[in-house]
């Protein structure tokens, strides 16, 4: 679908709109659904959607999971928001000029590079994450290029996330499993939550360049989950507060 001064509007509720076992592209000048009961509902398997003016948000609501290919709200003020209700979401290039949420309500949040590739997956102001069975895996973290983040896996789940900026964490939070994150320039952790104490679920935080606030940590009530802090460039540092 391919518009250069349309909208794509939801106009039968919570009914499904768009259906394809392969890529879906929408290309339009305005939004591709709107936030809340607005959005797209959807059972697709890659989506390529592409807005570019002002008031260009792009909403999803998918039924078991995608590949998010090339998903960018152009125009300044535009969000991107997808959530699927089962199976995860898989992210190649999802880019806004506001803000990114992504929720798998009942999966994982994954970078579509296998291994410990870096090429920048998301690009936004302020990003959201919420998921049931991670962020990430082991061996392949979720790349961002982002100002503000909050993560929050309700479930048994790791967090794996790579930053290549400077980065203000406002939560990062898993009800049980390790927590991973590396991040470039100066970087701000206000809460960073791994809720169940055991020896594997590993709090371990860098600041590759830069210093490295630290406002609260808690890797659980009794000890036995390990933390880690590292700044090889710069300082380690109280938040003062």
């Amino acid at each position: 679908i391919i518009s250069n001064d349309a909208s794509l509007i939801d106009r039968n509720g919570d009914a499904l709109n768009l259906a394809a076992p392969g890529l879906v592209q929408l290309i339009l000048g305005s939004s591709i659904g709107v936030g809340g009961d607005g959005a797209l509902e959807t059972t697709i398997s890659t989506l390529f959607a592409l807005t570019t003016s002002i008031g260009g948000t792009i909403a999803i609501n998918e039924s078991d999971g995608l590949t998010a290919q090339t998903v960018i709200a152009g125009g300044a003020g535009n969000d991107v928001a997808i959530r699927s209700t089962t199976g995860d979401i898989i992210v190649s290039n999802v880019q806004a000029q506001r803000q990114v949420t992504l929720e798998a309500m009942a999966g994982a949040i994954l970078d579509d590079e296998a291994g410990a590739g870096h090429g920048t997956s998301i690009i936004t102001p302020s990003l959201i994450l919420n998921a049931v069975t991670g962020v990430g895996t082991l061996t392949s973290d979720l790349d961002l290029v982002v100002t503000e983040l909050s993560v929050i896996v309700s479930g048994v789940g790791l967090v794996n996330i790579y930053s290549h900026t400077p980065l203000d964490v406002l939560n990062i939070s898993t009800a049980d499993g390790p927590i991973t994150l590396s991040a470039t320039g100066n970087t701000t952790i206000r809460q960073v939550t791994s809720s169940t104490d055991r020896q594997e679920n590993s709090i371990i935080i860098t600041s590759r360049a830069g210093n490295l606030t630290i406002s609260l940590i808690d890797a659980g009530a009794d000890g036995v989950g390990d933390v880690s802090l590292f700044s090889p460039a710069g300082s380690i540092l109280d938040d003062g507060v």
